[in-house]
């Protein structure tokens, strides 16, 4: 075996006894040293073969997003829900798709979020605190465009 081999099989042996590969990972992966990474798929790392869980790859401003659009949601529901009924069913009609989309990674949801957040720093409210808010929290967000718009998302064939 040569020594690239060995320290394959080394980081290899380290993954599964961390636990961050599987069995069948790991026992596909043997077999791929063996016999020599002739698949492409093979050749990919194995943290890009395995899924990761959203929460750990989550950056916190989007958790902060999506915690204020909840707030805000169910506060104004609960405002307007006996005045404006309609009004209310609009809010969440609104509000539960941008925190789906803000969790799920979709680009609409953040560009989204910052127009919002741009209409209203521009005149559309009146109330100043509710545009510095929006301002604070839009900036928050847009510090995470790397997260939405990665290098690794854009495929180029």
């Amino acid at each position: 075996m040569e020594s690239s081999d060995v320290s394959s099989q080394e980081k290899l042996d380290r993954l599964f006894a961390e636990k961050k590969i599987t069995q069948a990972e790991y026992e596909r992966l043997q077999r791929s040293l063996a016999g020599g990474a002739s698949n492409v798929e093979d050749e990919k790392s194995i943290e890009d073969q395995r899924p990761v869980e959203r929460s750990k790859q989550l950056p916190w401003q989007v958790w902060l997003s999506i915690g204020i659009l909840t707030v805000a949601g169910f506060m104004q529901f609960a405002l307007l829900i006996g005045k404006q009924p309609l009004a209310a069913i609009i809010i969440v009609a609104i509000s539960i798709p941008m925190i789906y989309g803000l969790y799920h990674k979709h680009r609409w949801a953040f560009i989204v979020f910052i127009v919002f957040c741009l209409i209203s720093i521009i005149g559309v409210f009146k109330n100043p605190i509710a545009v510095l808010l929006n301002l604070i929290f839009g900036f928050i967000l847009f510090t995470a465009h790397p997260y939405f718009f990665s290098k690794r998302d854009i495929s180029i064939p």
